[in-house]
Formats: C-alpha cells, structure tokens, sequence
C-alpha cells in the first residue's frame, strides 16, 4: 500500500474523530411558552413570543426532526400545535413555515433562525399596517422546522457530510 495514501487516511480519519460534531439532542427542550426580553431570550424553548405589544409582535414555533425525517419529540410538536388551535380560536392567523438547508440547524444564533425571525418581524409591520386599510390584522405565527444540517463544523469535512 502507498505509505502517502495511508497518511493521508490516517489524517482523514483523526479529523473525523477529533472534529466537533454537533449534537444529536434536541435543541429546544422546553415546550412551554417564553416571552423574549432583553432579560430573558427563551433559546431552549420551542416556542417563543418576539416583539410583545409591538406592531413587530410574532410567535415563533420550532419543530425538530431527526436526519432520518422523523420528529425527535412528539411533544415539542404537539405544544406548538396546543398553541396555534387556542390561539386561532380567537383570532386570525398568518402561518408561515420554514425549512432550512443543509448546513443550517434549529441552534440558537444559526443564521436561518435569525432571518426567519427578521422575516417575521417585517410580515408583522405589514400586517399591522393594513390596520389603517380598514382590515383586521392576522397574527404572524412562524414554524421552523429543524433537523442535524451542519453536523461537521471542520472546514473541507463539513462538505463531506451530504
């Protein structure tokens, strides 16, 4: 065997090992609702209240699914779903879901998860606007639906990971 190809296996083989490999828990564990404050920013809670009493208000729900498609906890959707039903007995709902690609997550500070919030927050100021058209604003409510994207975090590995 070619000693060059047998270190250059062996070098592949300690980044693999050696390489930080993101979890595979659940990144939102706690199913009940969070007020976001600027004391209190709800990361590990599935289901998260922005901007409160603002024309920027919104709900963001997050469901999370292992790499094989399957939902890593029932419960944390069925909280979500607990929300939309009582929230949508008493008003109109702007329901918008997300999926993210391949080296994005449901982590906190991921850069989907802060553009869908910066997403939602803009849908809201509209919806809130129309409130001087004569029509009755909708609550903006979005879902991100969340799996393991970026398991590698190595640069040239992580692009193996697909």
């Amino acid at each position: 065997m070619n000693i060059a190809f047998l270190r250059i296996s062996l070098v592949m083989l300690l980044i693999m090992l050696l390489s930080a490999c993101t979890s595979n828990g659940i990144y939102r564990s706690d199913f009940s609702d969070c007020i976001v404050t600027a004391q209190q920013s709800c990361e590990s809670h599935a289901i998260q209240l922005h901007n409160q009493g603002t024309d920027e208000e919104y709900l963001l729900g997050f469901v999370e699914i292992d790499d094989q498609g399957q939902l890593r906890s029932r419960a944390q959707m069925q909280a979500l779903l607990n929300e939309l039903y009582a929230l949508a007995a008493k008003e109109s709902l702007l329901i918008n879901v997300f999926v993210h690609g391949w080296h994005h997550n449901a982590s906190p500070g991921d850069t989907n998860v802060e553009s869908f919030k910066h997403s939602l927050t803009e849908l809201s100021k509209v919806e809130n606007q129309l409130q001087h058209s004569g029509r009755t604003p909708r609550k903006v409510v979005g879902v991100y639906v969340g799996w393991r994207g970026e398991s590698i975090d190595v640069p040239l590995a992580k692009d193996a990971t697909f």
